[in-house]
């Protein structure tokens, strides 16, 4: 019984032991709060999918091939293996997956007592492991070198969309013209392809600026204005476009397409997706379908891509931004406004310009 101390009652002081609930239903939890998040607007829905991803695919099965099924067994040395565990990707890959597990750890199982939040804490036991990544490892989303740009382009223009004629796969057709207006876009806007895949025609206005020629004559130059929120960081920005013929092109396409194919009840509206799928009122495509196809071209292509001067890593989706930011940079674009079009942090933004300047200045220099 308490002992009273001074005319007060002296409470003995013990330590709560955390509950604990099946790995699996932990996880579940988790990734339902998350998506719920998602459908709210607070958290991108592709951050979610790779969330789950990596606590289905990989999460999981290391706990279990260690023999964890309760959250009451994660202990101040159960991550410390995973790094080995998950070697056969990147150490950028391998921190990012880190970075979810602590996530996981402290957003769910700390606030939901299913862990000791003194685990997280204390820096010294190293509870969620460090993995050291380079300068190159940063660079996985590689800028397209202009020669590859052209092979990638030519390839996509001239006979990848047309492959699918051969086997009469309609929806295919329209497909494989939308992915190729796609990522013209995305390479000339800085765009994410999360922003675009969400891009209503009604964020876009094309203007005439005009433009004096070689003759001394003012002649039409028409640029698109895009307004768009970048989802990660919630970032809202106006973007010059240099593709206001190119989307002239693709509405133009959309309509005989819709026509053509006699699609009731289909149009084009300020309200509809630039890239979406007419066949289902213009819903968006997926992210993954996207990124698969970006895949099979670039290893079709593989034995005649050079790659980044700078980067061991093959080209990707992304690579279509940081190839705009690298294009802007090259022409002396000033940092802070490159920044801005992009909704990119100035510092990345600023490493980036470090390493290109020195190519700028080759001549100088040498």
């Amino acid at each position: 019984s308490d002992k009273p101390c001074g005319g007060y009652t002296a409470a003995r002081v013990t330590s709560r032991k955390p509950r604990s609930i099946p790995i699996m239903k932990a996880i579940q939890n988790w990734l339902a709060l998350e998506y719920e998040k998602a459908e709210a607007g607070l958290l991108s829905g592709v951050r979610v999918d790779a969330k789950e991803i990596v606590c289905r695919r990989h999460l999981m099965p290391y706990l279990e091939e260690r023999g964890i099924t309760m959250t009451s067994k994660i202990n101040a040395s159960t991550f410390e293996g995973y790094p080995i565990y998950r070697s056969s990707i990147t150490p950028l890959g391998r921190r990012k997956e880190l970075q979810i597990i602590k996530e996981w750890c402290r957003n769910y199982l700390v606030k939901n007592r299913y862990l000791d939040s003194n685990l997280l804490l204390d820096k010294q036991l190293r509870f969620i492991p460090h993995v050291p990544v380079r300068q190159t490892d940063l660079m996985k989303n590689p800028a397209i070198n202009p020669e590859d740009w052209k092979i990638i382009v030519d390839y996509v223009r001239d006979e990848w969309k047309f492959e699918v004629l051969k086997n009469y796969a309609q929806r295919g057709w329209y497909f494989r013209n939308m992915f190729h207006h796609f990522i013209l876009f995305a390479k000339n806007s800085g765009m994410s392809p999360e922003e675009l895949l969400k891009l209503k025609w009604k964020q876009i206005e094309i203007v005439d600026e005009g433009r004096i020629n070689s003759k001394g004559e003012k002649v039409s130059w028409e640029v698109a204005y895009v307004r768009t929120i970048r989802s990660k960081t919630q970032q809202a920005r106006e973007i010059p476009v240099n593709q206001a013929r190119e989307l002239r092109r693709w509405k133009q396409w959309l309509d005989e397409y819709i026509a053509d194919r006699d699609l009731r009840n289909v149009r084009v509206t300020k309200d509809s997706l630039v890239f979406g799928n007419p066949h289902y009122n213009w819903r968006a495509f997926s992210y993954k379908y996207i990124a698969k196809s970006w895949v099979e071209i670039r290893n079709k292509l593989k034995d005649q891509l050079n790659g980044h001067r700078f980067s061991p890593h093959p080209y990707t989706i992304y690579s279509m931004r940081s190839t705009f930011i690298e294009d802007q940079l090259m022409k002396g674009t000033p940092v802070m406004e490159v920044a801005e079009m992009a909704g990119h942090d100035v510092r990345e933004t600023q490493r980036t310009y470090a390493r290109l300047n020195l190519r700028r200045k080759g001549t100088e220099l040498t």
